[in-house]
């Protein structure tokens, strides 16, 4: 038998989850035939053989036809399974074979044990494909069915239920299989209680299976069992079991009633025989059983009533459908009625004795078991002496099974109704005959409980024979239907009261035409007669289960309104009235009336002690009285006294039951019958408490009051709560007063006086256990109120203010000093005759704790005023967590049963008492939202209380010293952490898992998360603990993340209802909780190792590394489990087998999960400590980040269940999805580009390239396969849109679906605020799980509640009018905060997206770009920058989401430019590949975003440096066409620079239409903006000026609106920061790059005659004479680095500022030439005013000049040179002006070439630097040479400078002949190794040329 693991997945895909489904129908088919032939064998895996075991052991063994030889120990495993499973050697070896294949370095022992668990894992899987095709052909009868459906019954039909020649058939085979699972299973219970803990391999002696593994074994066929069992339940419904398959499960339940397959079988039996529709598939076979005389002879043998059976119940059960079955038959086929069977007066003997033979009863019996630990109202009519002893143990079907059940004994019941009516009139009517003469024996009263203490007042008679007792089979009936509809869904029962509901059945169907429900409801009323209180007990009892919802329960209140003859309230006046009517029997007022009577005669006032009383109780010495248990005679004042039958009480009971339900399941009905004047419900219920009543009565009331005041009812129940408050007060229920002097017992009163002497004598607790509850449901929390309710409710406290004032504090401190101190302190050392009663008080005691914190509003506790915190000083909560946070009992006893709690969950103990179960999650409720508010109670309540101005409210405010954490007191004892940690492994136990989790979360703080780790690790449950969280990632829940989240937090937690929330729900919650917890507690700002780590690793070692599961000593962890969740769906290669059928993607079907599981990998690559092994493991082993990488589509993934929003992409297509999904998709999409963002890093870091091409080719690969592999996992919609004639890469087509419009389902209606337009909605915004600042709804919720309570104190909303205004602003607001929230996360989730994909670009091209072949590297960046300016234009951008996409424009240019570099000079013809038809499409694109003026400064200067990389690029290709051109043309070549032409001229022409708007944006930004973009705007604006030279007329635009001015009056304002750069330490450099960007702008602009005129014109020289930096040069000339590495030396920024200025100079000279007067006189103005930093630069003493200094240098020098022609000779011959600055180029001209001469002998040559110093000085000492009147420049001394002095001196006179000789020299020897290279360089280098020139100058000179 293989596994059928993937026909179960696409099982779940297509039909647990149809939304998400997309597999296609004839795959699935196909699926189904490939699997049909292990379906149909079931576990027919052959039997074990003598012959096969000899094969075996003789060494060879045939698997799947392929012989193998075997080892000894594979040998002795095979025989060793085949004996423990019971099935052939050969099955036993291919399974065996199959589990060590996929691990093959196993063990024996382990070897043995998961081939077994492998083994049952199969046939769980084969059961539960049969379960699910099953379920889906019964679902094809619904006129909703989907087609598939249709064709998966037929299928089952046709495949599955045919014979096709097999000896059994499938319903034959699982009849047989469960009979075989039955007994292996006791087989396996005998084996386990004799096992020992561990399994002993074959290969030792006393080879045998360990505890655990037969535990699992059994749990395994108890599954099997169960669904094998649900299977055969489905057959009988299809009906397809045959006659003999039905008469063999009537004899084996026959002989097997109390099997737990019996309550399996019996419904399959009593479905077998439902009434269907005629023309149905499955009427053919009930057909043919009713047309099979020798079957019908048989069942009727069987039933007969002569043929005892073990339990008679069960037979007349059977026996009453099969009577039921024939009936309808015989009147579907007239010609019946005179066969054997079929008879009318067999039929109505066969009812007779079914109803005579205990069926309600029985059926009774199996509702009470099945509904154990249930709150379901109990008929009181069950009370009663002639009522049989139900047992309610034993075991029960599955949780899922159970309504099925009930819906078969619904049909059976409602079925008996209509088919056989008259004959239930018949017994009844002849039952009455038999006790009308018994009526006036049967209203005698009990006997009093204190005459008998050994009987307690619930029990019967002790004389009365019940044996003789009269039957009332009808009103058993009634009691049996009461309690069925308890236990059916809300509003099933409304065919009873005439409402039409929904048509499940064809019962369904009969019903709506024969309206006989209503009917037989009417006969039931009708006759009932008053005086019959047996009936009317019964009578009540099923009003009781028929009112169970809420429509149901309306009807009911206008059904006994009537018998009352009442007028309908105007709360259900709007519900059709019921075609029956009431007879007085049943009125609410006649039984208020009797209520209120017995109130009367109970009062004091009213009360006449009788002559003879017994232990001071009047009326107790009568000996038939039901009366209170005995109360001490030293009372003081005994309560009132009041005569009862037990008729009375239990009628009494019945219709507070009834009044309990309609109540509960309807507010408006609540709400009508507390405001009814006639009715005076809870005066009247409350004053019957203090009498002398039987304690079940009390306790009954006391369950009243509490459905009374139940949450949900608004401002109606609000005001119940504070009337049943001011009642107990004022009736003094318990002590509320305290102690009196000298007073003895008085302060223990009514509730307290019955449980300590009463209830405790007697060992029940009927009335404290009661009146508890009604305590805790006095206390409504947020998560039990209504949304509705809070907003429109002035108040949610249920609490009278000031109850209890002025004769104690007011608050119910004495109420719960008594729950706490009095009754749940009291319970371990009380004693309990029904074990239930000790967890059902528990129950009841946390339960009141539990909702004391959960309504214990500390979250507002820092924004309340004065007043406030004295009401949360008066709040029970207050007084809980006083007691929880010290070593009080409360505290002793929480902590108890949190370590005692998993000990009862291991031993059972939660089956045997549900009540144990919610005892212990009450536990963890509690505990949780301790720690969830402990913070805020000590630091911020209990220092507001010690600074509050009116402290007289409130008393013992100790200080925070005084109390203890909860979390410190849990760390105290390690054992409680632990047992904290276990509840995950109980998986029955959902919310039990999520508090464990929750609470984990709330106990790892910064300083605790590691102990945590140490803590569990070293506990004796580790491993376990770590097998239940493993447990948790892999469970199976497909429910929507969002929908979990709402729900389990609605449904879970402090306040909230236990076991209302779906299991899947629960399970699903769960497992979002532990992701949530492990991406939380692996942040890099958390030690390491932590809890999270251990839970993801199974070790707290700090060398931490995933092992593999299937190594030797490997162990499976979350982290393997969370891993395969994700690759779920996913293939491993680029093609896979068509023919296999994938199920979904987990970011398909569930994609909120699927973020939190990539978030946790996402934080583990990312984590320092975690990153490597982490990645190496997904790398190597998962192949995690390529696989993931190719399946991750382009495009959201549709929902189709409710979606609430549309994506529009700009394709066309459209998805129906939510934002929810939306925003996980992206979040998860981000987290895959940035994970493989991280592994491109790593492997180019690491020189892995093969690892690398992988996960590029993926990101750039263009080719159609990517697409058909894409398509593999994705259907036909979701395939990307390509272009016509154009393949994207799908770096690309990611970009290209980030820009997609979107619609949100949610309308909002405009309404004018009047009242609400003030509120502060700012004040609600936080900061979410995923970053994104959202309005929090709690805050919110908050602030519309405090706004409508001021709006109503201040009487601002007076009129309905008013009211329903607020009501409409306070809907707008709620929807507009969710229309925002989405835009919100969608926006956030959108600009992660843009940010992901940013880094993974940038990683791409920065790291391994190299790596992409070169024939695509090009095409890949022209596409980037053919997208990337279009995505850029998109109106859906936000401002960070335009920056990344400007980013990513740079660095594309970037790369385009070093892509091009490094591919000059390799091939010819590459400037081909760089059409200028693209370039042209961005560029214009590109000056459209430029011209953009609504992009943020930052995006324009990333604008602003892709337009410089651009042009520089344009220039590039021209200057290597240019140079092309220099040399020989080809044809090739000269198409090239005919390209390259079109490329210049293109781009002009798209700037010059743009040329002023261009220069207008750009120059705004480099005036007015940031230095940094200040910077790259200016170096635009240079660029521009550059590349547009005389074709374009930019300069112009750029000088017309006097930018140039601005630019120039900059740098004058920048003086101050330009001298802080050059401080040691300067804060930034920013300013030295602006005016670096603004002097190349200046310097470019000076190169035309106009430029400089403008420039000229704007004072710049003028400006810089004025600048003091100039002046500021620091003292040395030291490249080397000042303060830091990345930051330029000093001297190295004095020189960034000092050549620009001598370069804007020189050019102005230069440009507008010498004769200018203006530019002359204002550059000798220049050198003055600077002439000491000069003179300073000119006397530098340094061996050796820097390269920026000489240069400094060389442009002063020109400078000097030209304007030195213009200088007066007097001034020449000063001191001062520029004689100074003359005699210092003078001294450093004889020090530079004295310098140069003694440099010489280094064998060195001169710099380019040098040699054009040496020209200039040259230069200037010619022309100053020849100026009359100055001596001669040299000195006549045939010795250096340097050797006549030594050293250098200031007043040295000029350089002398030696100097200029020993330059001959230099410039000599440069000359003749120049020409000796000719032949390596043809053409002669500038610097020969120079050297040339300087020799004949000297020479000349000479």
């Amino acid at each position: 038998m293989q596994s059928t693991r993937g026909l179960r997945s696409v099982l779940l895909s297509t039909l647990g989850a149809p939304n998400h489904a997309r597999t296609a129908e004839q795959d699935l088919y196909e699926e189904l035939m490939a699997h049909k032939h292990i379906l149909l064998n079931l576990y027919d895996v052959g039997r074990r053989s003598p012959e096969q075991q000899r094969t075996i052991e003789s060494g060879k063994v045939t698997i799947r036809g392929k012989v193998m030889g075997i080892s000894t120990d594979f040998s002795r495993h095979t025989i060793f399974l085949s004996q423990q499973l019971d099935v052939s050697e050969q099955y036993a070896a291919e399974l065996l074979h199959d589990v060590m294949s996929s691990q093959p370095n196993l063990v024996g022992e382990r070897c043995v044990e998961l081939t077994i668990m492998e083994y049952h894992a199969r046939r769980r899987l084969v059961v539960e494909c049969l379960k699910y095709v099953f379920e889906a052909a019964i679902a094809s009868q619904s006129p909703t069915a989907p087609p598939l459906f249709h064709r998966i019954e037929f299928f089952v039909r046709e495949q599955l239920l045919a014979r096709q020649g097999q000896a059994v058939a499938l319903s034959e085979k699982l009849l047989n299989e469960v009979d075989k699972v039955s007994q292996t299973l006791a087989k396996v219970n005998a084996e386990r209680q004799s096992a020992g803990s561990a399994t002993v391999a074959p290969t030792q002696a006393g080879a045998r299976l360990g505890f655990d593994l037969l535990t699992a074994r059994r749990e395994s066929l108890e599954y099997e069992r169960a669904t094998l069992s649900t299977l055969l339940f489905l057959f009988g419904r299809m009906g397809v079991l045959s006659s003999a398959e039905i008469c063999r499960i009537v004899d084996w339940l026959k002989a097997n009633p109390r099997h737990p397959v019996a309550l399996y079988y019996l419904p399959t039996v009593l479905v077998a025989f439902d009434i269907v529709d005629f023309a149905s598939d499955s009427a053919k076979s009930r057909r043919d059983m009713v047309s099979d005389a020798n079957f019908v002879k048989q069942m009727n043998t069987k039933l007969r009533v002569d043929n005892p059976w073990t339990d008679p119940g069960l037979k007349a059960t059977i026996l009453l459908k099969w009577t039921i079955f024939l009936t309808e038959a015989r009147h579907r086929v007239p010609t019946l009625e005179e066969k054997e069977g079929f008879k009318a007066e067999e039929l109505e003997s066969s009812v007779w004795n079914a109803v005579q033979g205990d069926c309600f009863p029985y059926l009774t019996g199996i509702v009470l078991r099945l509904q154990r630990g249930r709150d379901i109202p109990v008929p009181a009519s069950l009370s009663q002496s002639t009522t049989p002893e139900y047992d309610v143990q034993g075991d029960i079907p599955v949780e899922e099974f159970l309504p099925s059940i009930l819906e078969v004994f619904d049909v059976t019941v409602r079925s008996l109704i209509s088919l056989a009516s008259s004959e239930l009139r018949k017994i009844k009517q002849r039952q009455e005959d038999l006790v009308a003469g018994m009526r006036a024996d049967r209203s005698k009263t009990w006997r009093a409980a204190s005459q008998s203490a050994a009987r307690h007042p619930s029990s019967g008679e002790p004389g009365q024979d019940q044996s003789k007792a009269p039957r009332n089979d009808v009103g058993a009936m009634f009691s049996f239907m009461g309690l069925l509809y308890s236990a059916l869904p809300p509003d099933y029962a409304l065919p009873y009261w005439g409402a039409n509901g929904p048509v499940k059945t064809h019962i369904d169907v009969l019903e709506s035409t024969a309206r006989k429900l209503p009917g037989f409801l009417q006969w039931a009323v009708w006759s009932t007669q008053p005086q019959n209180l047996t009936m009317l007990t019964a009578l009540y009892d099923m009003l009781t289960g028929l009112a169970n919802g809420e429509r149901c329960s309306e009807l009911a209140y206008n059904f006994l309104v009537r018998g009352g003859g009442d007028a309908v309230v105007d709360a259900s006046s709007s519900l059709s009235p019921s075609p029956v009517s009431a007879g007085p029997a049943v009125s609410w007022y006649s039984m208020f009336g009797v209520l209120e009577s017995w109130a009367t005669a109970g009062s004091p006032l009213r009360i006449t002690p009788p002559q003879n009383s017994f232990n001071g109780f009047p009326g107790s010495s009568q000996p038939e009285s039901w009366q209170n248990h005995g109360v001490p005679q030293h009372q003081a004042h005994a309560p009132p006294r009041l005569s009862l039958s037990q008729q009375d009480v239990l009628v009494a009971q019945a219709f507070l039951h009834l009044l309990s339900t309609v109540a509960t399941h309807s507010t408006a009905v609540r709400t009508s019958i507390y405001g009814h004047a006639r009715f005076r419900a809870i005066q009247t219920l409350v004053s019957l408490i203090p009498l002398s009543i039987p304690l079940e009565l009390k306790g009954t009331l006391f369950d009243t009051l509490s459905a009374f005041c139940q949450p949900g009812a608004g401002a109606g129940g609000l005001a119940i709560c504070k009337s049943v408050w001011n009642l107990m007060e004022k009736l003094e229920i318990i002590n509320v007063r305290g102690g009196t002097a000298g007073s003895i017992v008085a302060s223990v009163k009514g509730v307290e006086v019955e449980l300590e002497e009463v209830e405790s004598a007697y060992k029940l607790y009927p009335a404290t256990i009661a009146f508890v509850k009604l305590l805790s449901t006095l206390i409504h929390t947020p998560k039990s109120i209504p949304l509705q309710d809070a907003l429109t409710s002035d108040s949610t406290t249920s609490i009278p203010e000031g109850l209890g004032h002025p004769y104690r504090t007011p608050g119910i401190t004495p109420y719960v000093q008594f729950v706490v101190d009095n009754v749940f302190s009291s319970i371990s050392r009380r004693e309990y005759l029904q074990p239930s009663d000790r967890w059902r008080m528990n129950d009841a005691c946390l339960s009141f704790v539990e909702r004391c914190l959960a309504s214990f509003d500390l979250e507002s506790a820092g924004a309340t005023e004065d007043g406030d915190v004295t009401s949360l000083a008066l709040h029970p909560g207050f007084e809980v967590m006083k007691r929880i946070l010290t070593q009080s009992t409360l505290q002793a006893n929480v902590l108890s049963y949190i370590a005692e709690g998993t000990d009862g969950f291991d031993k059972g103990l939660a089956e045997e008492q549900p009540f144990f179960r919610r005892t212990i999650i009450r536990v963890l409720r509690i505990v949780h939202r301790a720690l969830e508010i402990q913070d805020l109670f000590l630091d911020v309540l209990l220092p507001l209380l010690s600074e509050a101005s009116d402290k007289s409210s409130f008393q013992d405010i100790h200080p925070s010293s005084y109390h203890v954490k909860l979390s410190q007191a849990l760390f105290f004892n390690p054992e409680y952490i632990s047992a904290i940690a276990t509840y995950v492994t109980y998986q029955r136990h959902l919310e039990a898992r999520l508090l464990s989790v929750k609470i984990l979360s709330l106990l790892a703080g910064p300083t605790t998360v590691r102990q945590l780790a140490v803590i569990i690790d070293r506990s004796p449950n580790s491993t376990r603990i770590l097998n239940g969280f493993l447990n948790v990632v892999g469970s199976e829940s497909w429910v929507d993340v969002e929908t979990a989240e709402i729900e389990a937090d609605r449904y879970t937690g402090a306040g909230a209802t236990i076991d209302q929330a779906p299991a899947d729900v629960v399970t699903q919650a769960v497992r979002i909780a532990l992701l949530d917890f492990l991406t939380v507690n692996t942040s890099p700002d958390l030690p390491y190792p932590n809890i999270a780590h251990f839970i993801l690793f199974g070790q707290v070692e700090s060398q931490t590394q995933i092992r593999d599961p299937t190594a030797v000593d490997g162990q499976r962890t979350c982290i393997h489990a969370l891993v395969d969740l994700l690759n779920r769906g996913i293939p491993r290669s680029n093609t896979r087998d068509q023919d296999e059928i994938q199920e979904d993607a987990l970011f398909f079907s569930l994609p909120g999960l699927a973020e939190r599981s990539y978030g946790v990998i996402h934080r583990l690559c990312k984590h320092p400590s975690t990153t490597v092994f982490v990645s190496r493991y997904l790398r190597s082993r998962e192949d995690f980040f390529v696989r993931h990488l190719r399946a991750i589509p382009c495009k959201a993934p549709s929902v189709n269940s409710d979606p609430t929003a549309e994506v529009v992409y700009n394709d066309g297509s459209r998805i129906a999805t939510s934002v929810s999904s939306l925003c996980s998709f992206l979040r998860l999409r981000s987290y895959i580009l940035d994970l493989v963002a991280l592994e491109l890093h790593v492997l180019t870091t690491s020189g892995q390239h093969k690892a690398s091409n992988a996960l590029l080719a993926e990101l750039f690969d263009s080719e159609d396969d990517v697409s058909s592999n894409e398509a593999a996992f994705v259907n036909d919609m979701f395939k990307p849109f390509k272009e016509v004639g154009q393949a994207q890469s799908k770096i690309i087509e990611l970009l290209q679906h980030l820009d997609f419009d979107w619609s949100d389902g949610l309308a909002v209606r405009p309404v004018e605020m009047r009242f609400l337009a003030q509120l502060n909605l700012l004040s609600c915004l936080h900061t979410d799980r995923v970053g994104c600042e959202v309005v929090d709804r709690s805050a919110l919720m908050s602030l519309l509640s405090q706004a409508r309570v001021a709006l109503q104190t201040q009487g601002h909303v007076v009129t309905s009018a008013h009211t329903e205004q607020v009501s409409e602003e306070v809907t707008y607001i709620l929807q507009s905060c969710a229309v925002e929230n989405h835009r919100r996360q969608v926006q956030h989730a959108v600009g992660i997206s843009y940010e992901a994909w940013g880094d993974i670009l940038n990683t791409a091209l920065i790291r391994c770009f190299s790596r992409i072949p070169l024939n695509q590297q090009e095409n890949i960046l022209l596409d980037l920058l053919y997208v990337l300016p279009l995505s850029l234009q998109s109106d859906n951008l936000s401002q960070s989401t335009s920056v990344i996409l400007a980013e990513g424009i740079v660095n594309t240019l970037a790369k385009v430019r070093e892509v091009l570099l490094e591919a000059r000079g390799s091939t010819r013809g590459r400037m081909d590949s760089l059409p200028a038809e693209r370039l042209h499409s961005f560029l214009r694109n590109l000056l459209n975003c430029i011209a953009n003026p609504s992009r943020s400064q930052m995006v324009r200067g990333n604008l602003y440096a892709g337009l410089v990389h651009y042009l520089h690029l344009v220039l590039l290709l021209d200057g290597d066409a240019a140079s092309q051109a220099d040399s020989e043309l080809r044809e090739s070549q000269l198409r090239q620079r005919s390209s390259t032409q079109s490329l210049v001229t293109g781009s002009i022409e798209l700037i010059r239409p743009l040329s002023e708007r261009l220069a207008n944006v750009i120059a705004r930004d480099a005036s007015d903006g940031a230095e940094v973009w200040r910077t790259v705007a200016l170096l635009a604006l240079d660029t521009l000026v550059q590349f547009c030279n005389t074709r374009c007329n930019f300069l112009s635009e750029l000088s017309r609106p006097g930018h140039l001015s601005g630019f120039v009056k900059s740098i004058e304002s920048s003086d101050t920061y330009l001298q802080a750069a050059l401080q040691p330490m300067a804060d930034d450099l920013n300013a030295l790059y602006a005016y670096e960007g603004a002097m190349s702008l200046f310097s470019r602009v000076v190169q035309s005659k106009p430029g400089a005129e403008h420039l000229l014109n704007s004072g710049v020289l003028q400006t810089l004479s004025r600048c003091d930096f100039l002046d500021a040069r620091p003292e040395t000339d030291d490249d080397t680095s000042d303060d830091c590495d990345y930051l330029p030396s000093i001297s190295q920024r004095y020189h960034q500022m000092l050549m620009p200025a001598l370069q804007i100079g020189s050019g102005m000279l230069l440009t507008l030439e010498s004769n200018h007067g203006s530019v002359v006189h204002q550059v000798l103005e220049f050198l003055n005013s600077h002439r000491d930093a000069f003179v300073l630069l000119l006397r530098n003493t340094s061996s050796r000049l820097s390269e920026g200094t000489m240069e400094d240098i060389n442009f002063l020098v020109s400078i000097c040179t030209i304007v030195v022609q213009g200088v007066p000779s007097t001034e020449l011959h000063s001191s001062v002006g520029y004689g100074f600055l003359h005699s210092a180029i003078v001294s450093f001209s004889a020090l530079y070439l004295s310098g140069l001469v003694a440099a010489s002998g280094d064998g060195r040559g001169l710099s380019t630097t040098a040699h054009q110093l040496l020209q200039s000085l040259l230069l200037y000492l010619e022309l100053t040479d020849a100026v009359p009147g100055l001596k001669k420049i040299f000195v006549p001394s045939l010795s250096t400078t340097h050797s006549e002095s030594g050293v250098a001196f200031l007043s040295t006179v000029g350089p002398t002949l030696g100097d200029a000789l020993g330059i001959m020299n230099i410039l000599t020897n440069e000359v003749v190794e120049a020409y000796q290279n000719q032949a390596q360089a043809a053409p002669v280098s500038f610097s020969l040329t120079l050297h040339m020139q300087e020799a004949h100058f000297y020479r000349a000179r000479w």
